[in-house]
């Protein structure tokens, strides 16, 4: 979770995508949650990892059946294992749970696995699936608590600009600050002329 801007800014998200979205209630808090399709039906892809573990840095790829929920380093059996959150591996399908891609490592393994860029857009389908898409959800909470949530593909990132706030004792008209002291003794000045007409 990230923190932008300071009370009173105006908060302009710009996502990569073009999109803009302003903001008035600064600090603004945004979030991002990668969402995975619920796949009933096992459809089965290609996951490519690496794993930078003390025997030496490996990478690989395995088959998996969907949903993906990630890899981790399984240290709980004496040894370091790669796993996957998943419902199969070699393309099996089964429950959704933690299972071994094969490969391990001495105890004390440090150093977490990671996922190539793009990889799960790498989809492999047997037989002639639908197309496996990956979303990504930002939610926007602003001051008062207000959310915003926004899914837009795997790939989008996003930009905050924080325009600063009218100073104290001025009136934000929008693209410049006018002089609230000013402002009113012109009105007060035509208020009194007005007065005078009978």
């Amino acid at each position: 979770m990230a923190t932008y801007c300071q009370a009173g800014d105006t908060a302009r998200v710009t996502f990569s995508d073009g999109e803009i979205l302003n903001f008035n209630n600064s600090p603004l808090t945004i979030t991002e949650k990668i969402n995975y399709p619920d796949d009933p039906n096992c459809k089965r892809f290609v996951i490519y990892y690496s794993w930078n573990r003390a025997a030496g840095r490996t990478s690989g790829s395995k088959g998996i059946s969907t949903p993906f929920g990630g890899i981790r380093v399984n240290t709980s059996n004496g040894t370091s294992t790669l796993e996957a959150l998943c419902r199969g591996v070699d393309f099996n399908c089964g429950n959704y749970q933690w299972r071994s891609l094969g490969v391990q490592s001495s105890t004390g393994s440090s150093g977490a696995p990671s996922l190539w860029g793009e990889s799960l857009n790498r989809i492999n389908y047997y037989p002639g699936t639908a197309e496996f898409i990956v979303t990504k959800t930002f939610t926007i909470t602003d001051a008062l608590g207000s959310i915003s949530t926004i899914t837009k593909p795997q790939n989008i990132t996003y930009s905050v600009e924080c325009i600063a706030g009218c100073p104290p004792g001025t009136l934000d008209c929008g693209d410049c600050c006018l002089p609230c002291d000013e402002i009113f003794n012109q009105i007060s000045g035509i208020r009194s002329l007005l007065s005078r007409i009978k």
